[in-house]
């Protein structure tokens, strides 16, 4: 009963299971939201390994933030990208900034 009252994502055929309710679902790309409000579902584009994707779930669900490093950083970059979400966005501009100090 459970596993109803989520949405899945689906990336490199695998699935992930997230809440239907988190306070970051109005905060992401318009597209996904109505995929995920109208199909309950969504196939994530961005190519990354599991857990990069797993960290970006957590912080957009739970709000835990990612350790974003110079070798993840096209990764989580391409996943703010396609999900629009800008506080992830705001991270990497902030990694990016401590870097080049």
């Amino acid at each position: 009963m459970q596993e109803q009252n989520k949405f899945t994502l689906f990336m490199n055929s695998k699935q992930f299971k997230i809440p239907f309710h988190f306070d970051n679902l109005v905060h992401i790309d318009l597209n996904i939201f109505n995929s995920l409000i109208v199909n309950h579902h969504y196939h994530v584009n961005s190519i990354t390994n599991e857990k990069i994707f797993q960290s970006f779930l957590d912080f957009l669900v739970n709000k835990k933030e990612p350790e974003i490093t110079h070798d993840n950083i096209q990764d989580y970059l391409q996943l703010s990208q396609e999900f629009q979400f800008s506080a992830l966005e705001d991270l990497i501009q902030m990694k990016k900034i401590d870097d080049n100090q």
